[in-house]
């Protein structure tokens, strides 16, 4: 079974990032004080190195930068989904009314279909008297 694993807080990396920044002692010295590794050490003096200029930018003009840009994105998306929307507006209206004229088509043509059955049903009914009866006109 293997020990349990040390979790070590954000101020106490920081207090050893910044013992490493200072070049007092060695990497090896520090680690063994804070029972930690060296290659730990120099990690953390590395990363504070390179970040540690983002603790005196000024919050609020990140803010307000990051702002402008993310709602310039926001109108941009607004913009596309508004144009896609009236596209997919005109093209349904397009198709119902292509469809409603094709429906009228139909029914028309049922229409029809039905008054010329009509007309054949009664021919065939007098046809078929006169062949029955050809005298009784």
């Amino acid at each position: 079974m293997s020990p349990i694993r040390k979790q070590h807080g954000s101020k106490v990396k920081a207090r050893i990032a910044l013992e490493a920044t200072a070049n007092n002692e060695t990497l090896s010295e520090i680690a063994r004080r804070h029972s930690v590794h060296p290659i730990q050490v120099g990690k953390g003096r590395k990363e504070l190195v390179e970040r540690a200029h983002e603790l005196f930018t000024d919050g609020r003009r990140r803010g307000a930068e990051e702002q402008s840009e993310t709602v310039d994105s926001l109108y941009e998306q607004i913009g596309r989904l508004k144009v896609e929307n009236d596209f997919l507006k005109k093209i349904w209206t397009w198709k119902l009314m292509r469809n409603a004229q094709q429906s009228n088509r139909v029914i028309e043509s049922f229409r029809l279909l039905r008054n010329v059955s009509c007309l054949v049903c009664r021919a065939r009914v007098t046809t078929t008297n006169l062949f029955l009866n050809p005298y009784s006109t």
